[in-house]
């Protein structure tokens, strides 16, 4: 407010900044003179405004990047704007109110390198990064650019979105949908509803006509959630004797299940056995010795653990991974090279 008052109500004419009168006094005086003469008169009114701009921000009207966009672009705007004047005006080299002495300055080293179309062009392009970089809008795109042309089939992209539209239908659901977004309020904006205008049941917590649907699309799920909620109280609760009437009613009886058929313990013993020979005599045809200490059986596959010997090295034994699996008719072997914690090489083979 300083600033622009000064530059709006000046102090006495034909004397000293120092000493002229004038509401703002003599620091008010000597401020509008110094930036007049360093900027000219239209830079001089685009100052206030970088401060007025942080101002409506410390107010809670702007956010942080609509602040620090604005002071950029407006600070921006006060560098170029005595340029373009002074080569709109050509008053340069001498400088003027309107121009100061920066605007004098640029124009005429511009002019001199560039040329006048040069510098033109020069600051157009300067101008259109600091609007594109600041308020996202680009001058030179706006009038050179082109918007989608339809294909021969008429396919056109849309929001990303391939589909059968004309030119003119896609620019115009663009600007449709541009404007709608625009429009649209914010969050913080739209009213509350009322929780009292809403009918609810006895217990004021589920709307009567919700309530009715939900009842009527009650099924054999929710039938077993509330089993499962039940059951679940009843534990914590320490009741088992509800937890038993729960399950007696649900839970089948073991008779149901088929018996497992009988294993032959030492044939399957023998046939583990005859695949770690195998596995071995594979090994020593690669040249690779070492001995089979142990071995951990599952349900589909078994792990041989192999200490390597002597001047044997570990990778020897993941690079042979395709040859065992060859050897041994296996469709695939992992090579666990070595066993966490142990000093050995693990080869699992499927049974």
């Amino acid at each position: 407010m300083f600033i622009a008052g000064a530059l709006l109500f000046p102090g006495r004419g034909g004397v000293a900044c120092a000493t002229s009168g004038g509401v703002f006094g003599p620091v008010g005086s000597c401020l509008r003179e110094g930036i007049l003469v360093a900027v000219g008169g239209v830079a001089a009114a685009l100052i206030p405004l970088v401060a007025a701009v942080h101002a409506l921000r410390l107010f809670g009207r702007f956010g942080p990047a609509t602040d620090r966009s604005w002071i950029v672009f407006l600070g921006g705007a006060a560098i170029l704007a005595p340029i373009g004047l002074a080569l709109a005006r050509r008053a340069f080299p001498e400088p003027d109110i309107w121009t100061g002495v920066w605007g004098s300055f640029a124009a005429y080293y511009l002019t001199a390198g560039f040329g006048s179309a040069g510098a033109w062009i020069i600051l157009a392009l300067v101008l259109s990064v600091l609007m594109a970089a600041t308020l996202a809008w680009n001058p030179v795109r706006m009038l050179v650019g082109h918007r989608p042309s339809a294909s021969p089939r008429g396919l056109v992209l849309i929001g990303g979105i391939e589909g059968e539209a004309d030119a003119g239908a896609d620019a115009s659901a663009a600007v449709r949908t541009s404007t709608s977004n625009m429009l649209e309020p914010s969050p913080e904006e739209m009213p509350a509803m009322d929780p009292s205008l809403i009918e609810t049941d006895v217990e004021g917590v589920i709307p009567l006509a919700a309530a009715r649907r939900k009842k009527d699309r009650k099924g054999k799920p929710d039938v077993g959630v509330e089993r499962d909620t039940a059951i679940a109280a009843a534990i914590e609760a320490g009741d088992m004797d509800d937890v038993e009437i729960f399950a007696s009613d649900e839970l089948p009886t073991p008779d149901l299940l088929t018996p497992a058929p009988p294993r032959n313990a030492e044939l399957g013993k023998r046939e583990l056995d005859a695949m770690g020979v195998k596995l071995m005599d594979a090994l020593r045809t690669f040249r690779v010795e070492g001995d089979l200490i142990g071995r951990t059986t599952g349900p589909v596959v078994t792990q041989f653990e192999i200490a390597p010997a002597s001047g044997v090295k570990v990778r020897q034994f993941a690079n042979l991974a395709n040859d065992l699996a060859l050897a041994m008719r296996a469709p695939s072997i992992r090579i666990v090279a070595p066993i966490p914690g142990r000093g050995a090489v693990g080869v699992e083979v499927p049974n």
